[in-house]
């Protein structure tokens, strides 16, 4: 793991939860845009997923897993967008500290 995805990490780690705002949250990967559904069962934290993380807590983690990605359109302002914005943003931030 390098170190900036480390930092990433614990910094997701110390985030609420986007959906609700609770602490104590699951690092939850999101499918990165150009992989197609099938390719979704090939789960390597080496590739892009690694890099496209956000804070869920352990309820709309699970939720996610069940009702699939397409629900955080429903329950974040701006939806799935919004949440790889986010990831990047924190990413950006936690890349450029070292």
């Amino acid at each position: 793991m390098t170190e900036c995805l480390r930092r990433y990490y614990e910094r997701l780690k110390m985030e609420p939860c986007l959906v609700c705002g609770k602490y104590g949250v699951d690092i939850a990967h999101l499918r990165p845009v150009s992989l197609k559904a099938r390719d979704w069962s090939v789960r390597s934290h080496k590739d892009s997923r690694a890099y496209t993380a956000i804070p869920l807590c352990k309820t709309h983690h699970d939720h996610v897993h069940h009702a699939g990605e397409k629900w955080l359109d429903e329950v974040l302002p701006g939806g799935r967008a919004f949440a790889y914005a986010w990831a990047l943003r924190v990413l950006g931030e936690v890349c450029d500290e070292g």
